[in-house]
């Protein structure tokens, strides 16, 4: 069964992964919302990309009126485009793509999961941020 996609605008930290893996223990997708963005700019990403709901605050999200763009089975993020030829676009990635950016990287770099760690030092709206977060 597909999910649904949820926007999750939080700033980057615990509340920020605890919303994406509440998600994702859901089977939903994450739409992840730069926390920078004014008002102005989120209204229209939420209107572009149509989530059911938003999370602004820890545990609690709000249904999106007209809401509702479906997410497949396997779905984990749509990272929204920049817009620069008109509204953002979402690009969908799965957990699949994740787990294997996650392992390329990690085994590129040589990472031992028991001494090394990650700091995201990026905007989690964006795959970069992403990536630290997924690894």
């Amino acid at each position: 069964m597909a999910g649904d996609l949820v926007a999750v605008w939080l700033p980057p930290g615990p509340a920020f992964v605890d919303e994406l893996r509440r998600a994702w223990d859901a089977d939903d997708a994450v739409l992840p919302v730069d926390a920078r963005l004014p008002r102005q700019a989120v209204d229209r990403l939420v209107e572009s990309l149509a989530p059911v709901r938003v999370v602004s605050s820890p545990g609690d999200a709000v249904s999106v009126p007209g809401g509702g763009r479906p997410v497949e089975t396997g779905d984990a993020v749509v990272v929204a485009t920049s817009g620069t030829t008109g509204a953002s676009k979402g690009v969908v990635l799965t957990h699949d793509a994740l787990a294997a950016s996650s392992a390329a990287t990690s085994s590129f770099l040589g990472i031992d999961p028991n001494r090394h760690h990650w700091l995201c030092c990026l905007p989690v709206a964006h795959v970069g941020g992403l990536g630290v977060i997924t690894r």
